[in-house]
């Protein structure tokens, strides 16, 4: 039963007043040059306003906030909320000023937390999200974090990767900083930073005055690079060396000697300033039957294929 303090739209939709066939409305400001500062103002112990669109929805009594202290709770077939900034600023907006969070996304069996794309046509959303979308077709940029001093974009996992990035044509991931590192990359037992691709480079990177890419370890490679048909690592530089390597204990450079193998002229191909160690065993003079396993240097002279490559013995 209704009550003078307490209202129910009971229905049926009708078309002549306010919003056709809507429960509560206001009339448009041009249409009566209404003044309300709020189109509503509502508060609420557990929720201030909770809203559903869901076709089979079941017992009315259902029909309440998971949580308590909540602002708005939406519930929806396709989404809970919508927001269409359109022509402001943005869609949604999220801000906390002690220490919280602007926007927060928590989802489980392997959903997505956050989802941000840049589409190069809206209007069918739900056609556009069903299913989440693994690429998008915009010039913008899908997502996008900044800050003054801390972290713009900050990922942790407790066994994936922090921060995966993937494009087809450009960056998997791109970082860029005046005055400090453009990606940085750390790990107690694993990789800091790493990148795959099919024919670009795994890392790249570059920088006017400081190492382009930088990595230290204090059990592991500093940097390890591995390739199945390109080159493993490469430096380059246009007025310096294009590697430097130094050791305080230790050999400054170590290359593994290909086994079993005591000339590499006739069996190994070769590009013009190429290096190759090579490992053999060797007789001994004084004790002949008493062979040692010694390696050798060779520097390649003239580029050619595993036939008529030219290597010269260096050591």
């Amino acid at each position: 039963m209704s009550h003078a303090d307490q209202f129910t739209a009971t229905g049926p939709a009708f078309v002549g007043s306010g919003v056709p066939r809507a429960g509560f409305s206001t009339e448009r400001v041009e249409d009566r040059h209404q003044d309300f500062v709020d189109g509503a103002n509502v508060q609420g112990q557990r929720c201030g306003v909770y809203a559903d669109s869901v076709a089979a929805r079941g017992d009315v009594a259902d029909r309440e906030s998971s949580h308590e202290g909540v602002g708005v709770h939406g519930v929806g077939d396709n989404f809970g909320v919508f927001g269409d900034g359109n022509p402001g600023i943005a869609g949604i907006f999220g801000r906390h000023n002690r220490g919280g969070a602007g926007v927060v996304g928590a989802v489980m069996r392997g959903g997505t937390g956050v989802i941000g794309v840049s589409m190069s046509s809206l209007g069918n959303e739900v056609a556009n999200f069903r299913p989440l979308p693994t690429g998008a077709d915009g010039e913008g940029t899908g997502v996008l974090g900044s800050s003054g001093t801390g972290a713009g974009l900050h990922g942790t996992s407790n066994g994936g990767d922090g921060v995966l990035g993937s494009s087809s044509a450009g960056a998997g991931v791109h970082g860029t900083s005046n005055e400090a590192d453009g990606i940085l990359g750390s790990s107690d037992t694993g990789v800091g930073v790493h990148g795959t691709s099919i024919a670009g480079a795994g890392v790249r990177g570059s920088g006017d005055a400081q190492p382009g890419v930088e990595g230290s370890s204090s059990g592991g490679p500093g940097i390890a690079g591995a390739s199945d048909a390109g080159v493993g690592v490469v430096g380059h530089s246009t007025q310096a060396a294009g590697g430097s390597f130094s050791s305080s204990a230790l050999a400054q450079l170590h290359l593994e000697p290909h086994p079993n193998l005591a000339d590499p002229n006739g069996s190994i191909p070769g590009e013009k300033g190429d290096l190759i160690a090579l490992s053999a065993p060797r007789g001994n003079l004084i004790a002949p039957r008493r062979q040692q396993v010694v390696a050798t240097l060779w520097f390649c002279r003239i580029a050619g294929n595993q036939a008529n490559a030219v290597w010269a013995q260096v050591a």
